[in-house]
């Protein structure tokens, strides 16, 4: 066998390595970037060497940093002023003043088209500016470096103080701010949620627009609110006019932007970006590297990675594997001008604690064993919340750990919160046994604590009073009437309901009528039931509830209390006998509180609020509420972009107070015993089902439904039933009756999905699954519908996404692990498939699917002793009738050519089970090759696949000459028939024996290629196309992220060919959907192959050949050139063979013979005696391919 050109490969990966190779050759001096404070300069004079120093124009990049510049004409001088530092350069002069000090330059100043250049690292540093230079991207940093130190934001940022106010972000996400000199407090805005920066007069915050999480930014005032970044974020950083942030939706990737929103950009991939994990400083981005499993830090530019310390604790070299295995990580949670501080939870050999690492990179060094609630820090200490005995208490502790002193201790259960830390004072919130957090201020030693109390309203105890009556007055009530009209507008339509609601607590009764569209619905509701029913109907529908007896709890009215957010944001005045309270503005605990209730009919809790205008009318002597309104702005969908804003009306009007009286009509009861006689039969039914027992359990589910039509359970399980028994179309009937009585279940439509999917209707499916996604995003089983789906229509990478999904919400949840592991088969990735495997057998042990899909992997992998290995597993389950089992372990055992214990486990599922068709034909199959010896069968395979077969005399004498030998022929003998037979321009079938074939039969259980990935160049050289180098290279490619930004280098030079499936194999996982190729046999038959949708993209492909490419080797690089259109051949004239070949093996005798067996066409296309066209030709001047890969990859 020929091998792959290791001088090539040598250059090749030299090649891809990022230094300038071809500068000599390009002749062309390479950009010279230059950052000032993050921000990449642009010039009309550009930057340029000059004897190895880099020279810059001085007015821009000083300038850029706050520099004065002055040029003085007549004596040809520049000066540089900053910060009270003084630089004089002079044109063509190397000596330069330094704050009036003589310093000797290495390249004196020069002038360029009318702009002086000077020399950016003696300027820079004796301006006390720090300046690096990056040799791989050609590279000038310079910054001005940061002063104090980054606290970090461990509380994610809801305090923020510019000296004059201190703002902070209530628990409703309420944005206000206290004067530190007068103590006045006002409201800023609604819907701020963290993050709080001050930037050039703006503050900056992650918001809420729209109901999605955005970077948005407001005046001081509260006026002037703009989005900043229109995406899902969940955290941001701002340095020198960057703001840094990743998409909710994807935290591995960091993006930065203008803080005007402008100039928006990728900065690093594959990172942990979730929020507060990461810091920029510098010119340094510091974060988890998921990809390298390291704390790392890169350029914000992105390049100039460096790892600082392993991610994983007691790590030195990690593996996917021992991250699996181990998942403790150090995590960033503070940082300094020296220092990382990181958290530990629990490690392998270390101690949970903070620990502290220089930004330089290292080891990581303890420096207490506690682990903190919340953290902060200030420039000497570290303030901490940490728990000792159940109890929790405030403490700081010098940076290196030396000195620890406790500042305040709480009680059971009140647990300090967020810790922020601002000039001399120490601020956090407390958690007091509930979910109410109270805010305090100390000096750093635990002394004047003082509680900060949020009344800022100037109404605040008028309004305070008020709803404390009213609170109190409607608790005593026992019955009440109200009638309610609700009004919903879009831009589409307009929609009223009116309804009317009596409660009598006595009683423990609660009724309501619905009027819409002239339909009447009744709802009475007692301790225990609801029911339901229209004006034309006589059965009453009956549901359960929790909501106790106390059904005045559960009205608007009751929501209306003294809470510090409605003392906060309501007016008050009065008129008459009337007392008017109103106010507008977010109201979120309100909202939240209300909107899960039956009242708010065009609402619900997930709803985003924008606006609430509430006006509350009460009765000056009783206090009790004679009306209520809410009017809303409001999204609905709040994980979508651009949806349309709708608007609310509700208006509440109440009377008859303590003098409302209900009368529970007979039909309640009526319908409730029937209701309990068929919940028995339901009950009988599902215990027939878990005997599978259907058609037993389906007539009592008949039953249930004959003698209580509405016993929507009864529809639910029958569907259910008939699903089970493949009666697909009668399920989905049964499906839609149980929703008209139960709409709320939203899983109902999955299942309706999955009877759409058995019958073939995968557009109707996917109708189905969407609807469960759109009511909940988090709903696993539409996520696994979805994700089966996706693989029915082999969007695989869609597919695993939904699937990965669905079991991390629930790690129980059987069938998305076994349809991901499905769908990592079907991808051809078997290698992942296993290990995912053996993952999920720990969840599900045992468990046969599972442990199929490894068997089947390992069989396809070529790997049939361990194949059979699992096989045993899954038959110790069921030794006796696992037929199934037993036909696959004979199957492996017959491709082992161990044709005994294939007939021993054939036998065995014979008698239990002999009308098994793959059973059959394998017993077929073996009877052949028991009872015939090897060279006959060697004979036989030769007659019936070599290609250019003719039969004479001299072809028979040399049969019969080597079948007389039975079994005892030699590789000689071998040697000399295929010699006999060939045609003479036949140079593509040979036989391998000795070392060639142990090296191809070892190939099995390792590559036969040989790649590397260097930068966005990915390698690939292939020797030759054995058995299994196909799954290879699928699983070497579908490995690989963001291959759509890489170049594959393809490297098919002397490989002369080999088996043609695996080319097309190859085919399969590089081309979209379509037919690449189709092969002629010698008998006619025509074979075609398929590529499948699922396809791994790379930004181009560039495929080297040579004058010993052929067959194989030419079909691969044709097929991809005539379907792709990224594709570039590079080389010389191949040799143009439309041949492919099979193999045949005898393993007792240790031999292979690679058989000419087809022509091969592409698109009709055969280039046999033509050769590939060459894109690139390669010249006897170029033997490495060196000029040839330069006009490639510069293209």
């Amino acid at each position: 066998m020929k091998k792959i050109g290791f001088l090539l490969f040598t250059y090749i990966i030299l090649f891809i390595l990022p230094v300038p190779v071809f500068a000599v050759e390009d002749k062309q001096e390479p950009e010279i970037k230059v950052y000032v404070n993050d921000t990449k300069l642009q010039f009309d004079v550009p930057p340029i060497f000059i004897n190895g120093r880099t020279m810059v124009p001085i007015r821009m990049v000083f300038e850029s940093l706050g520099a004065d510049v002055e040029w003085n004409n007549d004596t040809k001088t520049a000066s540089i002023s900053k910060g009270g530092k003084n630089v004089l350069v002079q044109l063509d002069n190397r000596i330069a003043q330094v704050d009036g000090k003589a310093v000797q330059m290495d390249v004196p100043a020069t002038g360029i088209d009318g702009r002086i250049l000077v020399p950016v690292r003696f300027i820079s540093e004796n301006l006390d500016l720090k300046v690096d230079w990056v040799n791989s991207t050609k590279t000038v940093f310079i910054n001005e470096l940061a002063e104090g130190n980054i606290t970090g934001n461990q509380s994610r940022g809801r305090f923020a103080s510019d000296n004059v106010w201190n703002y902070y972000i209530l628990q409703n996400n309420t944005l206000i701010r206290e004067h530190i000199a007068t103590k006045n407090q006002s409201k800023v805005a609604d819907h701020i949620l963290s993050d709080l920066h001050f930037y050039k007069e703006w503050i900056y915050c992650v918001g809420i627009d729209q109901g999605v999480h955005k970077v948005i930014r407001l005046r001081k005032s509260g006026i002037g609110k703009e989005v900043i970044v229109d995406t899902p974020v969940d955290s941001f950083q701002i340095a020198n006019d960057w703001i840094y942030y990743s998409d909710s939706r994807d935290q591995t990737v960091l993006y930065r932007t203008k803080t005007d929103g402008s100039e928006t950009m990728e900065v690093i991939h594959d990172g942990n970006f979730s929020p507060k994990s990461w810091f920029v400083r510098d010119g340094w981005v510091f974060y988890q590297n998921l990809r390298t499993n390291t704390i790392s830090r890169t350029r914000i530019d992105g390049s100039d990675s460096f790892s600082l310390t392993s991610l994983f604790a007691g790590s030195e070299i990690i593996t996917s594997k021992s991250k699996d295995d181990a998942k403790v990580t150090f995590d960033l949670k503070l940082m300094d001008d020296r220092f990382l501080y990181l958290i530990l939870d629990t490690g392998h050999n270390q101690s949970s604690g903070i620990y502290r690492l220089l930004l330089t990179g290292g080891r990581p060094q303890l420096i207490i064993n506690k682990l903190p609630l919340s953290i902060n820090m200030d420039k000497e200490w570290l303030y901490m919340a940490v728990e000792e005995q159940g109890n929790s208490k405030l403490i700081k502790l010098k940076k290196d750990g030396t000195a620890q002193l406790t500042i305040n201790e709480y009680k059971e259960n009140d647990i300090p919160q967020d810790i922020y830390v601002h000039n001399s004072s120490l601020y956090y919130t407390l958690l007091r046994g509930s979910n109410k957090l109270e805010f305090f201020n100390m000096n750093p030693d635990g002394e004047n604590i003082e509680k900060i109390v949020w009344e800022y309203n100037t109404y605040y105890s008028r309004v305070k009073k008020v709803l404390s009556e009213t609170a109190s007055a409607h608790s005593s009530l026992n019955s009440i009437s109200t009638f309610q009209v609700s009004q919903l507008k879009t831009k589409e339509q307009s929609q009223t309901i009116a309804s009317e609601h009596k409660i009598n607590q006595t009683d423990s009764l609660y009724y309501q009528v619905i009027e819409e569209n002239d339909t009447d619905l009744e709802i009475w509701m007692d301790y225990k039931y609801i029911y339901s029913r229209r004006y034309d109907e006589k059965t009453w529908g009956i549901r359960e509830h929790d909501s106790g007896k106390n059904f005045m709890q559960k009205t608007v009215f009751a929501s209306i209390v003294p809470s510090e957010e409605l003392c906060n944001n309501l007016t008050i005045s009065e008129q008459n006998d009337k007392i008017i309270l109103r106010g507008s503005g977010a109201f979120q605990d309100l909202m939240y509180a209300i909107a899960g209730g039956e009242e708010l009919i065009f609402n619900n809790p997930s709803d985003f609020f924008e606006t609430v205008t509430l006006e509350i009318v009460i009765d000056k002597e009783s206090y009790l509420i004679d009306a209520l309104t809410l009017e809303m702005i409001y999204y609905h969908g709040t994980d979508q972009q651009g949806v349309q804003s709708q608007t609310c009306r509700y208006s509440f009007t109440n009377s008859q107070f303590n003098r409302t009286l209900l009368y529970r009509p007979p039909s309640l009861d009526e319908s409730l015993n029937l209701k309990k006689q068929t919940d028995y039969k339901i009950e009988l039914a599902q215990n027939l089902i878990k005997k599978s027992e259907y058609q037993e359990a389906i007539q009592l589910l008949d039953d249930a439904i004959s003698l209580y039509s509405k016993a929507q359970n009864a529809y639910l399980y029958k569907g259910h039933v008939l699903y089970n028994l493949g009666n697909y179309k009668e399920a989905i009937l049964a499906y839609e009756q149980y929703r008209e009585f139960a709409p709320y279940n939203i899983n109902v439509h999955s299942h309706e999905g999955w009877c759409y999917l058995k019958l073939g209707n995968i557009a109707k499916a996917e109708q189905m699954a969407k609807i469960v996604l759109n009511l909940d995003q988090n709903n696993t089983q539409g996520l696994n519908l979805m994700g089966s789906i996706a693989a029915i229509n082999e969007d695989y990478n869609d597919a695993s996404e939904f699937l990965q999904t669905a079991f991390s919400l629930d790690s129980n949840y059987y069938e998305p692990h076994l349809n991901y592991a499905s769908v990592l088969f079907s991808s051809g990735n078997f290698t992942r498939c296993i290990q995912t495997v053996d993952e999920f057998l720990h969840r599900f042990p045992y468990d046969r699917e599972l442990m199929y899909l490894k068997a089947q992997s390992l069989s396809r992998q070529g790997k049939s002793a361990e194949a059979i290995r699992v096989y045993n597993q899954i038959l110790d389950l069921n030794p006796s009738n696992d037929f199934v089992t037993m036909t696959y372990i004979a199957i492996e055992y017959e491709s082992l050519q161990n044709y005994t214990r294939a007939k021993e486990y054939a036998n065995k599922a014979q008698a239990i089970y002999p009308e098994y068709s793959l059973l059959k034909n394998l017993l077929e199959k073996l009877i052949y090759d028991q009872s015939t010896t090897s060279s006959q069968k060697l004979v036989d395979f030769i007659r019936k696949y070599y290609l250019f077969y003719r039969e004479d005399e001299t072809v028979i004498k040399a049969f019969e000459e080597i079948t007389a030998k039975l079994n005892s022929y030699t590789i000689q003998d071998v040697e000399k028939l295929l010699e006999t037979i060939k045609n003479p321009q036949d140079n593509s079938s040979y036989v391998l024996s000795g070392k060639d074939y142990s090296n191809y039969m070892t190939g099995f259980n390792k590559s036969f290629m040989k790649t590397e990935i260097k930068g966005d160049i990915v390698y690939c050289g292939m020797q030759t196309f054995p058995q299994v180098i196909g799954i290879q290279f699928t699983e070497f490619i579908q490995d690989i992220e963001k291959t759509e930004e890489k170049t594959l280098i393809l490297d098919l030079r002397d490989n002369s060919g080999g088996l043609s499936n695996e080319a097309n194999i190859i085919l399969d996982a590089l081309l979209p959907e379509c037919t690449p190729s189709y092969i002629i046999e010698r008998n006619g038959y025509i074979s075609t192959f398929r590529s499948g949708k699922n396809y791994t993209q790379f930004k181009k492909i560039g495929i080297l050949v040579n004058e010993n490419t052929a067959s194989s080797s030419e079909l691969l690089a044709l097929g991809l050139k005539t379907y792709l259109d990224n594709v570039t051949i590079i080389g010389k004239h191949t040799v143009g063979q439309g041949v492919g070949q099979t193999v045949y093996l005898d393993r007792m005798k240790q031999y292979a013979i690679f058989l000419v067996n087809h022509y091969w066409n592409v698109l009709q296309d055969n280039i046999h005696d033509e050769g590939l066209p060459i894109d690139i030709i390669v010249g006897d001047e170029d033997p490495d391919y060196a000029k040839a890969l330069d006009k490639f990859l510069k293209e």
